[in-house]
């Protein structure tokens, strides 16, 4: 009896050697296969991506392409939602009232008169002269005293 209770200790550290070398060869088989499917979903989302964000051409700029795309592989809804805001708002046409011709247009104006008349060189002297004058009888400032000298001046004697 004693005979039926031994364990071969030998065979079964080579059977349970076998059977771990057959699980880790099935093991590095299936991550063989999980590395390959994965490479393909990677390859599945780029394409999806770029296809997304060049349906948003208009809106986007080429140069945030890459960006975009980015922003769509990692949340795609929400990326979605904001490329769409962006496009319904350079859709929608901005109307711009149109301004009204007011007078004649404008020209070239080197050839025409100056608008304001010139006083002669004369009045000019006369008018600084006069404003010196009454700057220092008065005390006030050259703007005011300029000015007391064009009404003293552009009045006729008369009055």
């Amino acid at each position: 009896m004693p005979e039926e209770n031994t364990i071969d200790f030998a065979a079964l550290c080579e059977e349970l050697s076998a059977r771990v070398e057959a699980l880790e060869a099935a093991l590095t088989e299936e991550q063989e296969k999980n590395a390959v499917l994965v490479q393909q979903v990677v390859e599945a989302e780029d394409s999806i991506a770029n296809r997304e964000v060049e349906s948003f051409a208009e809106v986007i700029d080429p140069e945030d392409k890459d960006y975009w795309r980015e922003r769509m592989i990692e949340n795609r809804d929400t990326t979605l939602a904001v490329l769409n805001r962006m496009k319904a708002k350079r859709s929608v046409p901005v109307e711009k009232e149109p301004t009204p011709a007011k007078g004649k247009p404008l020209h070239n104006r080197t050839g025409a008169p100056d608008p304001s008349p010139r006083q002669s060189e004369d009045m000019a002297l006369k008018l600084r002269n006069r404003a010196q004058e009454i700057v220092k009888r008065d005390g006030c400032g050259y703007l005011v005293a300029f000015r007391r000298a064009e009404s003293e001046l552009s009045t006729p004697k008369g009055e």
